[in-house]
């Protein structure tokens, strides 16, 4: 991956091959702090959090999360209608020809491929979701710290 900083409207941006460019944070960590090796996977899972952030009721956390459930299974529905779309447009992989790409092979092979990439990612938001909604089933039993 390769990595540049330049200055925009004076302030650092951060720009980097594949990646949404995004500002740099001035710290005033020392050094030894920012090359400090980080554990991998979330190390603030296990980590409670601390005691002065403003808490938000059991009533309140299940009506926000009922909300993201619901947003979710919307979000689902509709790409499950977008998934059978995409599959009748692909048509197992052999639609047929449209006019223009009877004398062009490769258009045709190219329509295929994009054809085939439309179905997979649905079928990944599809998975995603899922995922989503099943963790989102876990019951809440304690208030939650605000976000």
């Amino acid at each position: 991956m390769r990595r540049c900083a330049t200055r925009r409207r004076g302030r650092d941006v951060q720009v980097q091959h594949g990646v949404r460019p995004g500002l740099l944070q001035r710290s005033r960590a020392t050094p030894a702090e920012k090359s400090a090796p980080r554990r991998p996977g979330n190390s603030t899972a296990n980590t409670p959090p601390p005691a002065n952030l403003p808490r938000v009721d059991t009533a309140t956390q299940k009506g926000r999360d009922e909300l993201r459930r619901k947003v979710l299974q919307d979000e689902l529905a509709a790409e499950e209608k977008l998934l059978g779309d995409a599959r009748a447009a692909y048509a197992s992989g052999a639609p047929p020809p449209l006019p223009e790409e009877r004398g062009l092979p490769q258009r045709y092979a190219e329509r295929i491929a994009r054809l085939r990439q439309s179905v997979q990612l649905h079928e990944r938001n599809i998975e995603a979701l899922r995922r989503e909604l099943a963790a989102s089933a876990s019951p809440v039993t304690a208030a939650r710290p605000c976000r």
